[in-house]
């Protein structure tokens, strides 16, 4: 599993980031912040999966198209792992650093949200399967 991480796909993300972050209270900017990143890159991917289900109704199957339906569940581990890329995101971007970035809505443009983020997908790219726990 890969995320995307062209230049414009974390531009697209930056831009939502300070979206998010101005919309809401000042005691939860931080965590927007840090919300925003995992929910826009990786949380799908680390939370959910989908799985192939044989209809045998024939109204299901009529109302559906076919005999086969995909379904989305989630890994029994999804909370961990949600954990997991938050702890790898505190790395990349600490607590002290998230708090001025979100002081003022200029640093959000700053260039240091850009590599953060960049090193945050590098980071869960490269050891994707050995970070996750992805038991269904």
């Amino acid at each position: 599993m890969s995320m995307c991480n062209s230049s414009t796909a974390n531009e697209k993300l930056i831009g939502q980031i300070i979206y998010n972050v101005k919309s809401g209270p000042v005691s939860e900017r931080v965590s927007r912040l840090y919300n925003t990143i995992i929910n826009n890159s990786i949380l799908n991917s680390i939370t959910q999966y989908e799985e192939y289900v044989k209809l045998t109704d024939d109204d299901a199957i009529l109302h559906n198209g076919g005999s086969t339906k995909i379904v989305t569940k989630k890994y029994l581990d999804a909370c961990k792992n949600t954990a997991t890329a938050l702890r790898i995101l505190r790395q990349k971007l600490p607590v002290k650093q998230a708090k001025f970035l979100v002081s003022e809505e200029k640093n959000l443009t700053n260039d240091s949200l850009y590599h953060s983020i960049n090193d945050f997908k590098f980071r869960c790219n490269s050891d994707f399967f050995t970070l996750f726990l992805f038991n269904k």
